[in-house]
């Protein structure tokens, strides 16, 4: 008799957990899936501004004016 008990305890968390666990891996996945969207589209939309900022250092470097500040100094880095 507490065996069946046991057994049918465990049946119903085994349950309960289940949906759970679906529920909530089911929400990290939507959630995954819309900050990759949210972060494609905000590159599209910074990528005129990047290429602005690129040209702006390759410009300073071929002229010698200044010396470029740090953010200049990172993306010539990073794009070279």
């Amino acid at each position: 008799m507490s065996i069946d008990k046991v057994k049918g305890k465990f049946v119903l968390e085994y349950h309960l957990y289940n949906q759970f666990y679906r529920k909530s891996i089911f929400a990290v996945l939507i959630l995954g899936i819309l900050t990759a969207l949210i972060f494609l589209f905000s590159s599209f939309y910074f990528e005129n501004f990047i290429v602005e900022q690129t040209h702006l250092i390759a410009e300073q470097m071929l002229d010698d004016k200044e010396e470029p500040a740090n953010v200049q100094k990172f993306y010539s880095i990073l794009f070279y």
